[in-house]
């Protein structure tokens, strides 16, 4: 994978490789990738609905089920939705990778921008 800011090809190790796989799977509509119109997460769809305690567990749904399917080195451990003010949201998503011995656990944040009231 490359680094969407550097340029430079990311170690798969390291957790900017974790923080961009997530946020690409997350970030990415499904249907709008050419020659894989299953990738992506229903996240962008959810952001347009009105932010009821039912909208946001569909929100921890598709987080989970987007990551289970593709990005089968991480293990969800907890989902967790933040609002941050007017329009402004984020999910904080914790785990583990499990294709590294001894891995520690991460932590990573995917910013919302809720455009229904």
């Amino acid at each position: 994978m490359i680094d969407r800011i550097t340029g430079r090809a990311l170690d798969p190790r390291s957790p900017r490789y974790l923080d961009q796989a997530i946020a690409d799977v997350i970030g990415t509509p499904i249907g709008t990738r050419p020659y894989l119109r299953a990738y992506g997460s229903e996240v962008p769809f959810l952001v347009d609905q009105p932010m009821s305690r039912l909208t946001v567990q569909r929100l921890f749904a598709a987080t989970a089920s987007a990551l289970m399917r593709w990005l089968p080195i991480v293990r969800l451990t907890r989902v967790m939705f933040e609002r941050l003010g007017p329009g402004q949201a984020r999910l904080r998503i914790f785990g583990r990778r499990n294709d590294l011995p001894n891995s520690p656990a991460f932590e990573t944040a995917f910013p919302l921008t809720l455009t229904a009231a």
